[in-house]
């Protein structure tokens, strides 16, 4: 009885004793209060953005940003995805000191990786990139203070990834990479500083964005600490970083081909051209939302199920969560594609209305993304990391050059519409290699919502009797 107490919320031992009822509830609901308030923060300083710096010092942020959160992954080494996998595994066998071995094995891992990448971007990437790619002044003169981004981006998702794999999605959302408090407390600063003085620089947004990420991952830091405490199994480094070269090249490859298309656009545009495109391509993450909390909270259950062989009730439990999920996501396209110049006006302002065109292709990628439910988490969370790899780089490479193909022929426009034809078959093509591998279908089923969505009718049931009793 001590050691199941010792469980993080006890929401560990409630995969081993076969009810995900209360974990789907709590952690879903949580999730999704904590990614609203995300995404409407998150929303608040695009536009607070927009508002604050001239058009050509939004295209750089959005530059710096995504590159620098490309560092980021690749300075964690692939441990994010392993830490969920293997915590989540640890706790649901009852061993919650091997789950605190492991924590402590990836940060160890972590801060080497991290620092050197930091040092590197501040000296050698980040001034090659500003310069010799992008030809961004703006974005060479922020060097220094973006390799400190580095670091506290990579402590934010590492510490969130702890606790999702922990089954603490809530806290995850709240505190983890994009979290809840680090976009309400940039939104928050930045609206002050638009109150102010009205305006703002480059580096002073950046730092903005520092310090609320580093802030939480010092609570995060908290929770799990008073979470995960207690006697710890040593685990060694080596055997952890055993399992996550194919993931980071996954990572690596699908973050990549994600920004693909803006840094494209950067080399061979203007920072202008890339203000009009980011913002359009910020609004996708409304698209997406409902997808993105299924991947918060899926991956633990998926690896804690499919270790157990539960394979029937692991594809229910997953398509109808992406079922329910799609559902939202096609309202927010319709407004997308019928309103797209009056939606990026309202948000961004009347020079940003360009990108109508832009936004409604871009809408059109993300359904396909949506449709094709978790399947890329599914291959990862099942040991398939190394096919997921295999898809990423090869739908990659084929992005790249219908993007640079586009965007020579159709500037913005073009980049958009290339981007739809990699990114779109990459989905088709991860969603095949989970139905092949894993025996496992991850898609939508808009067909027969009462078939999808009874696994989790069920599991409310079975939540709201677990409440009474």
């Amino acid at each position: 009885m001590k050691e199941s107490k010792s469980l993080p919320g006890h929401e560990a031992g409630a995969a081993s004793s076969g009810s995900l009822a209360p974990f789907l509830l709590r952690g879903g609901g949580a999730t999704l209060s904590a990614r609203l308030i995300a995404v409407g923060a998150g929303l608040a300083v695009q536009m607070l953005l927009a508002r604050l710096l001239e058009p050509a010092g939004v295209g750089a942020f959005f530059l710096t940003q995504s590159v620098v959160a490309l560092v980021a992954l690749v300075a964690q080494l692939g441990l994010p995805r392993m830490v969920v996998r293997e915590v989540a595994r640890a706790l649901g066998s009852g061993r919650p000191g091997l789950a605190r071995g492991t924590v402590r094995a990836s940060v160890k891992i972590a801060a080497v990786g991290v620092g050197g990448a930091a040092l590197v971007y501040a000296f050698v990437l980040g001034p090659w990139l500003a310069e010799s790619v992008f030809e961004s002044p703006l974005m060479a003169a922020t060097s220094s203070v973006a390799a400190v981004w580095v670091v506290a981006i990579a402590c934010q998702s590492l510490g969130g990834e702890v606790l999702r794999g922990a089954r603490h999605v809530g806290a995850a959302s709240v505190f983890g990479g994009a979290g809840a408090l680090g976009s309400a407390m940039t939104a928050a600063i930045l609206g002050a500083i638009l109150i102010g003085r009205g305006s703002s620089t480059l580096s002073e947004v950046i730092l903005v964005s520092v310090g609320s990420a580093l802030t939480s991952f010092l609570l995060a830091s908290v929770v799990i600490r008073w979470r995960l405490g207690g006697v710890t199994e040593q685990v060694a480094a080596r055997t952890l970083l055993a399992g996550t070269t194919a993931m980071l090249i996954s990572n690596i490859s699908h973050t990549g081909a994600a920004q693909s298309d803006l840094w494209i656009v950067g080399a061979m545009l203007t920072d202008t051209d890339v203000a009009v495109y980011g913002a359009a391509k910020r609004l996708m993450r409304l698209v997406s939302l409902p997808m993105v909390i299924v991947s918060l909270v899926v991956p633990p259950v998926i690896a804690d199920l499919h270790h157990r062989g539960q394979h029937e009730r692991l594809e229910r439990i997953i398509r109808g969560v992406s079922t329910l999920a799609g559902l939202p996501s096609l309202g927010i396209l319709a407004v997308f594609l019928l309103s797209s110049e009056l939606v990026l006006g309202l948000v961004y302002g009347p020079f940003y209305a360009s990108g109508a065109f832009i936004l409604a292709v871009l809408s059109v990628e993300r359904i396909l993304f949506v449709w094709a439910g978790p399947a890329g988490m599914t291959l990862m969370m099942t040991g398939h990391e190394r096919r997921m790899m295999v898809v990423t780089l090869l739908t990659g490479m084929l992005e790249v050059v219908a993007i640079v193909i586009g965007t020579y022929l159709g500037g913005g426009r073009g980049a958009a519409l290339g981007f739809l034809v990699g990114s779109g078959l990459r989905s088709v093509a991860t969603w095949n290699e989970a139905r092949r591998a894993v025996g496992l279908r991850t898609d939508v089923n808009f067909f027969d919502l009462r078939e999808s969505s009874m696994p989790l009718r069920r599991l409310f049931r079975v939540g709201r009797d677990e409440r009474r009793r």
